[in-house]
């Protein structure tokens, strides 16, 4: 729970960039604690299995590292697909996992 010293400092700093700013309503959120397990048992339950096939493939290949250890079209060879398909199910799984990180809801099973 933030204490009123953290939102008038935010208050304020808004004030100072946004002129005429005026704080309207104040809310307080509790969010759920959610476990590692629980969160990688959420997200294995929104991707497709290729999706996590392919995000599983990617990071294991060197393919997120700098430089890249393999390329996308290395993925999609060891996938046995087309680079565009292999493409389309890792950016699904980003956005899925960004999803669940950044706004905390679950998100859809679809491609």
């Amino acid at each position: 729970m933030a204490s009123s010293n953290d939102i008038r400092s935010v208050v304020n700093a808004l004030r100072t960039t946004y002129d005429g700013l005026t704080l309207v309503a104040q809310r307080e959120c509790e969010r759920d604690v959610q476990t590692e397990a629980a969160f990688r048992k959420q997200l294995t339950a929104v991707l497709t299995d290729r999706q996590q096939e392919a995000a599983q493939t990617a990071y294991f290949s060197g393919y997120f590292d700098w430089p890249r250890e393999h390329s996308g079209e290395d993925v999609a060879s060891m996938m046995d697909i087309s680079q565009t398909t292999s493409t389309q199910h890792l950016r699904a799984a980003e956005k899925k996992l960004f999803e669940a990180l950044f706004d905390g809801t679950q998100t859809s099973a679809s491609p």
